[in-house]
């Protein structure tokens, strides 16, 4: 178990530095984290529902089952029938709970992200005097999203719970109400029916925490589900398959008919050529949204150039591996 788990986080780890740069700009870096120890949380959830509460109440169960039906096939297969109704309706209701579940998780993912990187950026909400603007921010979030999420959730799981309760007792009662017709037709006796009733009883009971159990783990499949979702990121390798070691001796850049666009419609650079001579300082001055930021992210690599390319020393950038570059940068 520890190194199934261990392999499993080193793949997670190991996706999420391949994800695109533009990911980690437009999602909190808390939702992140929160989604990450999500995957391995539930995942452990799921082992434990399934090796330890699911099989143990199904066995107990079956055995109940299996003494129902040598003493009284009649009864056995009428409760069989109501087991397999209740069943089937149970899992109607617990799909459309886990799907619900789903959604309220990946809202309070968003929300902890939200307020992990308030934490983080405790400094510069003080020194900006931000901290009634990201508390409302919070509460906004709270108001209008993850409550509303919340509360629906929980109020079908109500409505699940009464409509659930009311088969079980009608489920018992019919068993009884025909345990005493055999009784009247002389076919059991009084003894067999406090026999019966008991292994009623425990079938039933047992067949309800079964339910249950089944309920409980759709919801943590679903909050896996729900955090997996980083997982189903289209990755964004720039660097090509067997890409070379960055090998710098003088520290020339050369920028060569550059042209990058966030979104097609708006380009921020265009046909940009940029000479930087080895031992040169250059320091650049432009508009907010000219693209100075822009320039430095693709020289290191977080953005791919959609024309034109960058060289370092006469070798393409992208031509190289990004933590061989990274680590001559410094």
């Amino acid at each position: 178990m520890p190194y199934i788990f261990q392999d499993m986080m080193n793949k997670i780890c190991h996706r999420c530095f391949n994800l695109p740069y533009t990911y980690f700009q437009n999602n909190p870096s808390g939702s992140i984290v929160g989604r990450v120890r999500g995957i391995g949380d539930n995942y452990s959830k799921m082992h434990q529902a399934i090796e330890y509460k699911l099989s143990q109440t199904l066995l107990i169960t079956l055995f109940s089952g299996v003494t129902l039906a040598y003493i009284n096939i009649k009864i056995f297969i009428i409760i069989v029938g109501f087991t397999a109704v209740y069943l089937l309706l149970a899992l109607r209701f617990f799909i459309k709970l886990a799907k619900m579940e789903q959604d309220k998780q990946d809202s309070w993912y968003n929300l902890f992200g939200i307020i992990a990187d308030c934490i983080t950026n405790i400094f510069t909400i003080v020194s900006f005097a931000a901290k009634q603007r990201e508390l409302n921010k919070i509460e906004d979030y709270y108001h209008n999203v993850h409550n509303i999420l919340t509360t629906r959730y929980y109020k079908y799981d109500l409505i699940i719970s009464i409509i659930l309760n009311l088969v079980y007792w009608v489920y018992l009662i019919g068993v009884f109400v025909y345990v005493i017709y055999l009784r009247n037709l002389g076919e059991i006796g009084i003894g067999d029916i406090a026999f019966i009733m008991s292994l009623t009883f425990l079938f039933a009971e047992n067949s309800w925490h079964a339910t249950m159990r089944i309920k409980d783990f759709l919801e943590d499949v679903a909050a896996f589900r729900s955090a997996f979702t980083i997982m189903k990121i289209p990755q964004d390798t720039i660097d090509k398959e067997n890409a070379a070691e960055l090998k710098i001796s003088k520290g020339e850049i050369v920028f060569k008919d550059i042209s990058f666009a966030y979104k097609e419609e708006s380009s921020v650079l265009n046909n940009l050529n940029l000479h930087i001579k080895a031992g040169e300082k250059v320091g650049i001055v432009g508009h907010s949204g000219g693209g100075k930021s822009t320039l430095i992210a693709l020289l290191l690599k977080n953005f791919k150039a959609g024309i034109g390319d960058i060289i370092i020393d006469n070798q393409s950038i992208y031509d190289t591996s990004s933590d061989s570059r990274g680590s001559r940068y410094h």
